[in-house]
C-alpha cells in the first residue's frame, strides 16, 4: 500500500476512535447537571458507568473473534453509526430504564471498533510498524477525552444538556461516513484458520493467563478516574461546572502525555514492555496517596488524579495494544485485544457499581485508597513477565 493511504488509513482510524469519547464523556461531564437535574443520582449514575463497562467488555469479547473474520471497514461503520443513534435517542432523557438500555447499546457499539482498527493495522503495516502505530493509536483516547471535555462542557453550558449528546451523536456519523469512503476494501477478511477465533485457547494461552488480573485492576482505576474526576471536583471543592472544566482538562491532557512518551519509554527499555506497567502500576500507588490523606487545593488533587490517569494509561497501552499485536502471525489481534479489554472492562463495571454507592455514603476517599491497594496488588503477578523482560 501506497506510504500516502497508509497515513491517510491512520489518521482516519485516529480520529473515528477519538470521536467515542466524544460521545462517551458527555455523560461524564453531565453527571453533575443531571444530579442537580432530578434526571438522575449518584447511584443511578453508578449504574449507568458500570453497565457501560460491563456491556463493552461483553461486546469486546464478542466481537473480537467476528472482527478477525470480517472487512474491519464493515465493524467500524456499524459500531460508529450505533454509538450515533444511541447518543441522539438518549438525549430525550427518556426513564431510567430507556436510558439504561441506549447507554448499553452505545457501549456494544463502542465494543465493535478497537479489534477491527488493530487488524487494519496489522494488515496495512509490517509487524514493528503496526505496534507503534497501535500505540500512537492509544493515545487517542487521551486526546478524544480533552476534546468531548471541552466540547461536552461548553454544550452543557451554552446550548444545554440536549446538545450534549445530540452533537457527539452527529460526529460519529460523519466519521462513519468517511470509514465508509475512504477504507472500504484497504484490508479484506482474513482467511480462516484453525486458532483465530478460539477464545476458550486464548484463556489457555500462559501470557494471558499472567496478566488478566492487572488488566482487570488497572480497569477498575482507569475508566473510574474519567467517570467521576468532574463530580469530585465539584463535590470537594464547591466549583461550578465551567469552571471545573479546566481543572478536569488536565486529567486527560496528562494522559495524553502519558500515551505519547509510551512508544519512545518502550524503545528506550529495549522493548519491555512489562517492566514499564509495574513500575505504572507503582506510580499509581503514589499518586495516590495524597487523594488518600485529603489533598486540600484543587491543583494538588487534580494533579494526582491526572498522575493516577497517565499510569494507567501506560498499563492499557501495553495490554491493549502491544500485546495484542504480538498475535498478528495467528490473526487473533482482535481476538486477543477483545479479551484484554473485557477482562479491564468488567474491572471498569465492578469499580462503578461499588463506587457509585460509596461515593454517596462515605465519599471519595474509599475510592482512591482502594486504587492504592490495587496498584501494589497488581505488581506482583507481573513479576514472571518482569524477569522474562530482563533477559533479553
Amino acid at each position: 500500500m501506497k506510504r500516502e493511504k497508509a497515513w491517510v488509513i491512520f489518521i482516519l482510524c485516529y480520529l473515528s476512535h477519538t470521536s467515542l469519547y466524544i460521545a462517551r464523556l458527555n455523560l461524564t461531564m453531565a453527571n453533575k447537571s443531571f444530579q442537580d437535574a432530578g434526571i438522575a443520582d449518584a447511584v443511578q449514575l453508578g449504574w449507568l458507568a458500570g453497565i457501560f463497562s460491563v456491556v463493552y467488555a461483553l461486546g469486546r469479547l464478542l466481537a473480537g473473534p467476528v472482527s478477525d473474520k470480517r472487512p474491519p471497514w464493515q465493524m467500524v461503520v456499524t459500531g460508529l453509526v450505533t454509538v450515533g443513534i444511541s447518543n441522539i435517542a438518549f438525549s430525550f432523557f427518556p426513564p431510567f430504564a430507556a436510558m439504561a438500555v441506549l447507554w448499553g447499546t452505545g457501549a456494544f457499539g463502542q465494543s465493535m471498533l478497537w479489534g477491527s482498527l488493530l487488524r487494519m493495522f496489522s494488515a496495512v503495516y509490517d509487524g514493528e510498524t503496526a505496534k507503534k502505530r497501535a500505540s500512537l493509536l492509544s493515545s487517542a483516547v487521551a486526546a478524544g477525552s480533552v476534546i468531548g471535555i471541552l466540547i461536552n462542557g461548553w454544550l452543557i453550558s451554552a446550548a444545554g444538556l440536549t446538545y450534549a449528546f445530540i452533537v457527539p451523536g452527529c460526529i460519529t456519523f460523519f466519521f462513519a461516513l468517511l470509514v465508509l469512503w475512504k477504507t472500504r476494501g484497504a484490508c479484506p477478511a482474513p482467511k480462516e484458520t484453525k486458532q483465530n477465533g478460539q477464545i476458550r485457547e486464548l484463556f489457555r494461552d500462559a501470557q494471558i493467563r499472567r496478566v488478566l488480573l492487572p488488566a482487570l485492576l488497572h480497569g477498575v482505576m482507569k475508566d473510574n478516574v474519567s467517570f467521576w474526576m468532574a463530580a469530585f471536583v465539584v463535590d470537594r471543592f464547591g466549583l461550578d461546572l465551567r469552571s471545573s472544566t479546566y481543572y478536569v482538562l488536565l486529567v486527560p491532557l496528562v494522559g495524553l502525555g502519558g500515551r505519547l512518551v509510551y512508544p519512545l519509554l518502550y524503545k528506550i527499555s529495549g522493548y519491555r514492555e512489562y517492566v514499564i506497567t509495574a513500575a505504572a502500576f507503582g506510580g499509581c500507588a503514589l499518586a495516590c496517596l495524597p487523594l488518600v490523606f485529603g489533598a486540600g487545593v484543587p491543583i494538588i488533587a487534580v494533579a494526582c488524579m491526572s498522575l493516577v490517569y497517565a499510569f494507567t494509561s501506560m498499563i492499557n497501552a501495553t495490554f491493549l495494544s502491544i500485546l495484542p499485536m504480538s498475535y498478528a502471525a495467528t490473526d487473533r489481534v482482535a481476538s486477543v485485544s477483545g479479551v484484554m479489554d473485557f477482562v479491564s472492562y468488567m474491572g471498569a463495571g465492578i469499580g462503578s457499581a461499588v463506587y457509585g454507592y460509596t461515593v454517596s455514603v462515605a465519599g471519595y476517599t474509599p475510592m482512591f485508597l482502594s486504587w492504592a491497594a490495587i496498584s501494589v496488588i497488581s505488581i506482583f503477578p507481573l513479576v514472571p513477565m518482569i524477569k522474562k523482560n530482563l533477559s533479553k
